[in-house]
């Protein structure tokens, strides 16, 4: 994956997955587009992409990443009335 020319990044079901990813050497952006199953700090740890809904969630990272001196990569998933 980090070497494919035509790859930006990759995106996963879950948190935990992720980790995997990065701990196996993957360096290019990986997105979580699902399930959080592991520490939320891991998303600011190993700079990690989150789908976020979900005020909570969005309050906890800012928190973490603050205490950190450092930023949360999040994508903001808006219900616009489909309920996608």
């Amino acid at each position: 994956l980090n070497e494919h020319p035509a790859a930006d990044g990759v995106g996963v079901v879950s948190l935990r997955e992720a980790i995997e990813l990065r701990q196996a050497g993957v360096s290019k952006r990986i997105f979580v587009l699902g399930i959080i199953d592991a520490p939320l700090s891991s998303v600011v740890d190993l700079d990690l992409d989150l789908v976020v809904y979900d005020n909570e969630v969005i309050d906890e990272l800012n928190l973490y990443a603050c205490s950190r001196n450092k930023r949360a990569s999040v994508h903001l998933k808006v219900d616009t009335g489909l309920s996608r």
